[in-house]
């Protein structure tokens, strides 16, 4: 009877011993690992053998340390960059069923992903944009290389300033406002303070060899010029201020500003010796310059072209560009010290000037 029992237990037994000698594999840790750069954790041997405990581990990146022994190691990123993958390789050794006991490895892949952002920043931290001008803003996230996402711009208010997906800012209307960026990732943000002025011109007055003063002057952008000054220069009379040093549009006061930036108005001048005074009511040259006025100084009718000057601001309603010969008739009160220039077509003098005398 006992050796009955005995022959039901033996196979049983030698089950046992072969389970001692081989211990079954078991279900360890991933064989792929995200981590972010100053992340520690724990990796665990993707197999693990039952009833043994040992093994140590290597990296094949600085990018990624180890420590530790066993099937589980703490690992570190240390990349400041991110995106860098690392090997992580668990070697330990096996035994096997026949008694032998071989070397076995097993390797975790550790893609290492840059850092979430902590802060952000905005250059500049404030601007001030003229209606329709625009320009970019640029933010940085801190630390640097972290995993923002993407840049989200708002504005507190669209009416005054508006910001594209690509941080640009334009100006709408005068105002102030402020511009929000934020990452797309954990949400950090930072701010500018945006200012819309008018449009403006910024006035340059090029004297053309002789003195100004003042030099410039800003002007909004749909405003007329105003009065404008009066440059000095010796044996010349001031013709008045043009768009181009040669040619160009004459520019007078009730002309308006149509552009915004910088604008330069030159001086045109006239040699003094080129057109010599004379009175008033004289048939003048070889052209039969004939002037007719009443006694008040009203121009009433001169049959030649001309211009008039007064402090050498020239009038554009005294020179309507007709040809030499044409009748002109003008219904203008001209006070004492006015100069009138006879012109041809090509604007050169024909005849002596008249200068209207005083009362």
């Amino acid at each position: 009877m006992k050796a009955e029992k005995w022959k039901l237990f033996f196979p049983l037994l030698i089950l046992c011993a072969m389970l001692v000698q081989t211990p079954p594999a078991r279900a360890g840790g991933p064989s792929e690992v995200t981590m972010r750069v100053g992340e520690e954790r724990t990796i665990y041997a993707p197999i693990t053998t039952a009833g043994t405990n040992n093994g140590y581990w290597t990296s094949n990146s600085p990018a990624v340390s180890v420590s530790g022994s066993g099937y589980s190691c703490t690992a570190r990123a240390k990349s400041v960059t991110g995106g860098i993958t690392a090997i992580l390789t668990h070697h330990y050794t096996e035994k096997l069923s026949s008694g032998m006991t071989v070397s076995r490895i097993q390797d975790v892949r550790v893609t290492v992903l840059p850092p979430l952002p902590t802060g952000a920043s905005v250059s500049p931290r404030s601007m001030t944009l003229m209606v329709g001008e625009g320009r970019y803003l640029t933010p940085t996230v801190s630390p640097a290389g972290a995993d923002y996402g993407s840049w989200i711009y708002s504005s507190a208010d669209a009416s005054v300033a508006e910001v594209s997906n690509d941080g640009r800012v334009q100006g709408v209307s005068p105002g102030t406002t402020e511009i929000r960026v934020r990452t797309r990732n954990e949400g950090k943000s930072a701010c500018c303070e945006v200012t819309v002025v008018p449009q403006t011109c910024e006035i340059l007055f090029d004297a053309a060899g002789g003195t100004v003063n003042p030099s410039g002057a800003v002007i909004e952008v749909g405003e007329p010029y105003g009065t404008l000054p009066v440059p000095e220069r010796a044996g010349y009379i001031f013709d008045g201020w043009f768009t181009a040093a040669e040619g160009g549009n004459r520019i007078m006061a009730l002309d308006t500003v149509k552009y915004a930036g910088k604008q330069t108005l030159y001086a045109h001048w006239m040699e003094k010796a080129a057109v010599p005074p004379a009175v008033l009511g004289w048939t003048s040259g070889e052209s039969s310059a004939v002037i007719l006025s009443d006694p008040d100084g009203t121009l009433k009718e001169c049959k030649t072209v001309f211009a008039a000057a007064f402090s050498g601001e020239r009038l554009e309603e005294l020179a309507p560009g007709k040809l030499l010969g044409d009748a002109v008739t003008v219904n203008r009160k001209l006070a004492a010290g006015w100069t009138l220039y006879f012109l041809d077509e090509n604007g050169a003098p024909v005849c002596p000037a008249v200068v209207i005398p005083q009362a």
